[in-house]
């Protein structure tokens, strides 16, 4: 049975990042750090035990929460030279035990079920079984994600985004550690352990959105405070150390989300000095890292004067390709193409061009079903004008995948996830 709730998070949500889960899951991040340092194969099978002991004794909300700590670098927890990583199959494997104790009490969403039905047919079509088994592990993971998250209350809630970002720190600061060992720390491709720059960026940023909520909505703490300019110092750190000019540029929609709150229509004594405290935290952050870190500041600004820029870094010459070889007959633009790719040529390097060449309309339109079902039970019964400051979140994650091919990703998947958990936490509450 799993174990209670109250033993693996304290009640209070302030003691989130002090519980039992958020030690151990810490723990397993530095295992597979080591390992993946000193290919030690015993601690392989160390850094094993927290996903076993999560399939067997937590709940399935647990579960979830304990998902937001792995998810900023999925790609840490795989064995060497293996092309997958654990999580997803941890996922379906959760998802399955969670039909089988629910069987009777399943509502399916019906977009799941169409878009298994228009994948099948064009893995059919193309003998593409490998295209097949990553489509049936995420409509497993996502239909187990779906269920859960629908039910949580705003202390749920809470619990994973703090979960998020500690999982981002740590992703950070083990990634930091395996650089360094390796002598590739400044070599401008910071990215977390085997996982590629942009990738890992995609997974850092929202965190700035995140905070900037949690900071302007929610009564916090001095400990609250501490652990946000942590967080927000790290992964700002993250991004220079990748200068990662997508992770540059989207900087922008956090600072245009603070921008906004100078505007709000309630504007009060206790938002406006939280406005001034989270500009104050922005400012000494941003002097640390000029003191300390300008020669990466400087890497950066020359990256966003590069000739590629015109071209994004020449992902427009593969997006040009492949939507040329998706629209090339009436077949391929129903259908797709499947996951095959032509010899000597990248992967396509945007999710949406990924999804529209492999899939086809028909896949496409019912994958973004998916997606939109999803957040239309996530808002409140009454919408407002007010309701779109909450999307801001959203907007990050799909202008990320623009620049990554991430189709059927948990990673992608996870961060839609918390976007309508966002919007469910704030846009139905004044007072939270």
């Amino acid at each position: 049975m799993p174990l209670e709730t109250r033993i693996i998070f304290p009640q209070s949500n302030d003691e989130i990042r002090f519980s039992l889960i958020g030690i151990f899951v810490s723990l397993s991040s530095f295992i597979f750090l080591i390992y993946h340092i000193y290919h030690v194969e015993w601690l392989f099978f160390l850094g094993l035990v927290p996903f076993f002991v999560f399939f067997f004794f937590l709940s399935d909300k647990e579960i979830i929460i304990s998902l937001a700590f792995f998810i900023p670098n999925l790609f840490m927890f795989k064995k060497q030279g293996a092309p997958n990583a654990l999580l997803g199959y941890f996922l379906a494997l959760a998802s399955l035990k969670y039909i089988y104790y629910n069987l009777l009490n399943i509502k399916i969403n019906i977009f799941l079920i169409i878009h298994l039905f228009t994948v099948s047919l064009t893995c059919i079509l193309y003998n593409d079984s490998a295209l097949f088994l990553s489509a049936c592990r995420f409509i497993l993971s996502f239909f187990f994600i779906n269920e859960i998250v629908l039910s949580f209350k705003n202390k749920d809630i809470d619990a994973t985004m703090e979960m998020y970002i500690l999982g981002t720190v740590v992703a950070i600061i083990t990634a930091i550690i395996y650089h360094q060992y390796n002598g590739s720390l400044y070599n401008g491709f910071f990215a977390g352990i085997k996982c590629e720059r942009n990738y890992f960026s995609a997974s850092v940023v929202p965190i700035f959105v995140i905070i900037t909520y949690y900071i302007m909505e929610k009564k916090c703490k001095f400990k609250d405070y501490l652990f946000y300019c942590i967080a927000f110092f790290i992964g700002l750190l993250s991004n220079f150390l990748g200068a990662s000019r997508t992770a540059f540029l989207s900087l922008s929609v956090p600072l245009f989300l603070y921008i906004l709150y100078f505007f709000k229509s309630d504007l009060d004594f206790q938002r406006i000095k939280k406005i001034v405290i989270l500009g104050i935290i922005i400012v000494m952050i941003a002097i640390e890292l000029n003191h300390y870190y300008a020669d990466l500041i400087d890497n950066l600004l020359e990256r966003l004067k590069d000739k590629d820029m015109a071209t994004a870094n020449n992902r427009t010459v593969l997006w040009d390709y492949y939507f040329s070889q998706a629209t090339r007959n009436f077949q391929t633009i129903i259908m797709g193409n499947g996951a095959s790719y032509i010899k000597g040529f990248s992967v396509e390097h945007n999710t949406y061009i990924q999804c529209f060449y492999q899939l086809g309309l028909l896949g496409c339109f019912s994958l973004a079903g998916i997606f939109f079902s999803f957040f239309g039970k996530c808002l409140p019964s009454k919408t407002s004008m007010d309701v779109v400051k909450y999307f801001f979140l959203l907007a990050i994650v799909l202008f990320f995948f623009f620049s990554i091919s991430g189709l059927y990703s948990e990673t992608l998947t996870f961060l839609l996830v918390l976007s309508g958990l966002i919007v469910k936490r704030f846009a139905q509450n004044k007072k939270v």
